[in-house]
């Protein structure tokens, strides 16, 4: 979360990923870069918008190797 892109127009707390295989549907690779858009006050988590970036990989290592590349595209917007 956070690092660089904390306040970007999108984002008041950073951002969040996930990466996770669907196993049932089409067998892919996904990772979903989602900005935090608050808090939760009354547990203190966070609240997430909708994905600013979702790309789909056939393999893990595909998926993990991509995150650094869709990073930098969140700092370019």
């Amino acid at each position: 979360m956070g690092g660089s892109l904390v306040g970007c127009a999108d984002s008041l707390g950073g951002f969040d990923g996930e990466l996770y295989w669907d196993e049932g549907g089409n067998g892919k690779h996904h990772v979903q870069i989602r900005p935090i858009t608050g808090v939760d006050s009354k547990y203190d988590d966070p609240i997430f918008g909708y994905p600013a970036i979702s790309r789909s990989f056939d393999s893990e290592q595909e998926a993990l190797d991509a995150i650094p590349k869709m990073l930098e595209e969140l700092k370019e917007k």
